[in-house]
């Protein structure tokens, strides 16, 4: 006859019923209010079922929480063994009013909370158990810098601002490059106007509150100019190759470099101090078979 192919399924009444289908031999169908299963599982066949029995057992790890201060902090955890399970959570050792799920949610979590340690009693007709203390750890606060990253031609405005900023009020900012302060910089943005090469760096924020401070990195690349690399541009032609720089603020002349190995460069053209774009002609390009570019201010 073969044996019988086990199917689970959970009844509007709220219990699982374990339904062994055999045509040739019926079976008894038991069933099992939904609270008293520990763990479930399915195939393409059968399914698995696990009927907590026994006292109460955390079966998992503690887990820790770190929050920023402002925010909130949830702890969870839930024992198998025979229902019903009561449970009674406990910080430091003293019980919380009203707090008998099996999950603990902490809203707008102060600093002076850090270092609690919060645990879950379960008990039932036949025993009592008690989780591994699980501990909050309270930022001062919690911030981001967007963008994290800029990369911009000489002469543009580069931007930073804080985002997602999370803790216990009032703040103050100081805005840093390459570790030292900017003057003036105490907003929660930081805009730079005009911006040359010799301002790329690492740029910082540190925001601090009453209960302490927190600092997010970001960088700034500032290329003197580039190419324009659009068709209009940058093409081949029988008088040579024309390339067009763009945004350009050049207090010094240019030079114009050319390689036909990107080893070796020379010096093609030279033009004086200039803003905006530039165009250049490099009339010998058409005797390489390949030619580089690149440019710097002198």
């Amino acid at each position: 006859m073969g044996n019988p192919s086990y199917t689970l399924g959970l009844q509007p009444n709220g219990t699982l019923i374990v339904d062994p289908y055999s045509p040739l031999n019926p079976l008894k169908v038991p069933t099992y209010p939904a609270n008293q299963i520990t763990a479930i599982a399915a195939g393409s066949y059968n399914g698995f079922a696990a009927v907590g029995s026994g006292p109460p057992v955390f079966p998992g790890m503690p887990v820790n929480r770190t929050v920023a201060a402002g925010s909130c902090a949830c702890f969870r955890a839930v024992a198998a063994g025979t229902m019903p399970i009561s449970y009674q959570w406990s910080v430091n050792g003293t019980n919380i009013s009203g707090a008998t799920n099996t999950a603990l949610v902490l809203t707008n979590v102060q600093p002076n909370l850090a270092g609690n340690a919060y645990s879950l009693i379960a008990s039932n007709a036949l025993g009592v158990t008690t989780n591994g203390a699980m501990l909050l750890n309270v930022l001062p606060l919690e911030f981001a810098i967007q963008p994290a990253a800029i990369a911009t031609s000489a002469g543009a405005t580069a931007a930073f601002s804080i985002t997602n900023l999370i803790g216990v009020g009032t703040f103050a900012y100081q805005w840093l490059c390459n570790n030292t302060n900017i003057d003036g910089a105490t907003n929660a943005s930081l805009s730079l106007t005009n911006v040359q090469a010799n301002q790329s760096g690492n740029y910082s924020v540190v925001v601090t509150n009453a209960y302490g401070n927190a600092t997010n990195n970001a960088t700034l690349t500032v290329q003197p100019f580039v190419f324009n690399l659009s068709s209009t541009n940058v093409f081949f032609s029988t008088n040579g190759m024309q390339l067009q720089l763009a945004g350009v603020f050049a207090t010094n002349a240019m030079i114009l470099y050319a390689s036909t190995d990107l080893v070796s460069w020379l010096p093609i053209l030279t033009n004086p101090p200039a803003t905006g774009s530039v165009l250049f002609l490099d009339s010998d390009a058409t005797n390489w078979p390949q030619r580089f570019y690149r440019a710097t201010e002198q």
